[in-house]
């Protein structure tokens, strides 16, 4: 799955364009053609500024203490605004007696609950409600009935929940008797069975005594800690996790024997190291003393099995106490352990009994619980009664008022601006949504896209290693340039470093190397000149050979005459000193393609073709051989048999991954393995790198001699 990057928006900028701008352009026509649709509000404000002279009326129109805010309350008044029974009341408003129906503005309870929005604002007690039609006039209009027709509301819904609360208590008031005669007697026969009393002296000996056994309890848990972080230092120190494993390391690093094999065993791990820098790994010698080492290690594994007691694992060499520092600091390592684990034990003890206090505390209550619930609830009946007889009293003065929580604050006026189509909102909405398209086309083409677009992919085509990545040149390759190129350290180290590369796998193998690439356009030809007039200045008496009979183009790179050449050598048998041409790098030399016959094929069957290769290898460091793609011609193939191994030229953002693999696979069924990958053409060099003579000098002294 391709990864989104802004090189990917670049190489499909079109198509991406044509998408933003077709977004933009539906955006631009939905706003002018859209109808015009106009919007008010009204706002209400819920609070309990209209008092009552009773309780209950106060709290039936007291708001809850978390508004403003969200309350329950206030949720439940924004429903009751677009419930039915206050849309019919302001729609019938709306329409006095005798007054003539207007058909035009007829509205019904559904169309309003569905047109009419109530928000609750954030961190107040408003609610805002509004409307949208096409007729202004008529948004007002709607906005103040309904604003009216829920303040008459809610003064009714208080009157009738007031009047219920009041036939409800009339009817409980003397259930609500009896239960407190009926708590009365349970409470008074409890106390006559049960004779309970408040154990209050032996409780408070008990809580004492925990408070004690609480304190020992974290003086002995202050000690553990204290105990575990010096531990815990120790064994930072010296590396030993345990009492065991310190005892040892004292035994071993203090018995005398084991000190003095440990002195001869250092001297004899000098001598390994020494006779092995001078003699080798195989030496007679030193395979004596690593024997001598091998003897003495098993002695002071002996003793140390003497040393240590039986089952006690010997402990690694630093953390041996081999000096009395580190002596004592073990010694003083068991010995809190030893404490610790007695700390350990005391506290164990104080936590049982600690749980046995706290159980006998939580029993001596048992008796005396069960008076306090026959005593709470007489308690609560009593104090049931008193209440219901209180509020009957304030329902029924509650029932008498008209009050109401929910008042006008702001009311609707007629808008003189349309409210939609909002055209910046459209627009933003718009280019987000063309963005987006625009994302996922790019993405769609660069999934159907088979061009390889970065070096990482390969690794994923084919296990073929990559040998190099060669720089884009700052300037188009001609053998004018050679000089040039080879004077600036950043574009030719990395022909280095693919020199070094193929030095490492052509050993035992002829210093010939087929070029070849998988398509046209990869750059294999100036690869093969560039790489040769680098190995040529290190040194290497390098040959570069052009066997591409559809572009010859070497003799052109390195500025020679095209003729006679490879072809020459071959059909006329022509001299090897007439096909082989000097160039004006020292030790580089070129042999063109020469004369092209009517049937190039022939050429790569014959039989003259290995003694010329073989002949050429004798007499250079290095051969370069520049044939044609693999795509179009099978010359690599037939030509690799006689030479050391073939590198392909990639190309990023030209190369196709299918041809690749598929030429791969060919190859491989061919028995044929490339020695490697080139990324060629990879890495943009920047301007400020290019010499100011590279980009206005050009090379007019250029001769040419063939090797006499």
């Amino acid at each position: 799955m391709p990864q989104f990057s802004p090189a990917l928006l670049k190489r499909h900028a079109l198509p991406v364009c044509m998408t933003l701008c077709a977004a933009i352009g539906a955006a631009l026509f939905y706003g002018q053609k859209a109808p015009r649709s106009y919007e008010s509000s009204a706002r209400l404000v819920l609070d309990d500024r209209t008092r009552s002279i009773s309780e209950l009326g106060r709290n039936l129109t007291k708001l809850p203490d978390n508004v403003p805010g969200g309350s329950t309350a206030i949720a439940t008044q924004a429903e009751l605004i677009k419930s039915e029974g206050v849309l019919r009341r302001a729609l019938a408003a709306m329409l006095p007696p005798g007054q003539s129906e207007d058909r035009s503005r007829k509205l019904t309870v559904m169309d309003l609950s569905r047109a009419l929005k109530v928000k609750i604002l954030p961190a107040t007690n408003l609610l805002d409600v509004s409307y949208q039609n096409n007729d202004p006039e008529l948004v007002a209009k709607v906005l103040n009935a309904v604003a009216d027709a829920t303040v008459k509301e809610d003064a009714n819904s208080i009157r009738r929940e007031a009047s219920t609360v009041r036939e409800f208590l009339e009817k409980n008031v003397p259930v609500q008797q009896s239960q407190v005669l009926e708590a009365e007697a349970i409470e008074s026969r409890y106390r006559q069975d049960t004779g309970a009393v408040a154990l209050e002296n032996q409780t408070q000996s008990l809580v004492t005594s925990l408070a004690d056994v609480e304190n020992q309890e974290r003086t002995v848990v202050a000690q553990l800690r204290e105990s575990a972080t010096k531990g815990a230092l120790v064994q930072q120190v010296t590396g030993v996790n345990n009492p065991g494993t310190a005892y040892a390391a004292t035994r071993v690093g203090q018995d005398e024997q084991l000190k003095a094999i440990r002195l001869r065993l250092a001297e004899i791990e000098i001598k390994v190291n020494e006779t092995r820098s001078r003699l080798g790994d195989q030496h007679p010698d030193l395979l004596a003393v690593i024997e001598q080492r091998n003897e003495m290690q098993k002695s002071y594994n002996a003793r140390v099995a003497e040393v240590l007691p039986d089952g006690q694992n010997q402990p690694q060499a630093s953390q041996s106490a081999t000096d009395e520092v580190s002596k004592g600091i073990l010694s003083q390592y068991i010995t809190g352990e030893i404490d610790r684990t007695a700390l350990e034990q005391k506290l164990k003890t104080l936590q049982t009994a600690k749980a046995d206090l706290q159980s006998r505390i939580a029993q001596i209550p048992e008796k005396q619980q069960g008076l306090s619930a026959v005593t709470r609830q007489r308690e609560e009946k009593s104090l049931s009664l008193k209440g219901i007889q209180t509020k009957l009293e304030e329902a029924r003065i509650a029932e008498a008022q008209l009050i109401s929580n929910i008042r006008v604050l702001d009311r609707a006026e007629v808008p003189t601006k349309p409210s939609s189509p909002q055209q910046t909102v459209i627009m933003a909405v718009a280019i987000a949504a063309g963005l987006v398209l625009a994302i996922g086309l790019s993405l769609l083409l660069e999934l159907l896209d088979n061009t390889l677009r970065d070096p990482k992919e390969l690794p994923g085509l084919t296990d073929i290693p990559i040998l190099g990545k060669l720089p884009k040149l700052p300037f188009k390759p001609t053998y004018a340039r050679l000089d040039q190129f080879l004077d600036m350290p950043n574009l030719v180290e990395p022909y280095r470093m693919l020199l070094k590369a193929l030095d490492r796998r052509l050993v035992q193998r002829p210093k010939i190397i087929l070029v070849s690439s998988v398509m046209e356009g990869e750059g294999k030809s100036n690869l093969v000149a560039y790489l040769g007039a680098v190995a040529a200045s290190l040194s290497y008496r390098t040959l570069v050979i052009d066997t591409d009979c559809a572009q010859a183009m070497q003799h052109t790179l390195l500025g020679v005459s095209a003729t006679p050449g490879f072809s020459n050598a071959i059909v006329n048998r022509a001299e090897f000193k007439d096909v082989v041409k000097s160039t004006a790098i020292e030790n580089l030399f070129i042999m063109p393609y020469g004369e092209l016959p009517k049937r190039p094929a022939t050429i790569m069957e014959s039989t003259a073709l290995p003694k010329l290769l073989e002949t050429i290898g004798n007499e250079f460091d290095l051969v370069l051989v520049d044939t044609s793609v693999l795509s179009r011609s099978v010359d690599a193939v037939t030509l690799h048999p006689y030479v050391g191994g073939m590198i392909i030229s990639t190309r990023p953002d030209h190369t196709r991954r299918d041809i690749l693999k598929q030429l791969l696979l060919d190859l491989k069924d061919a028995q044929i393995e490339p020695l490697g990958l080139v990324v060629n053409h990879n890495v943009d060099t920047p301007s400020h790198e290019i010499p100011p003579m590279l980009r206005s000098t050009s090379r007019t002294d250029h001769s040419v001699s063939p090797i006499l």
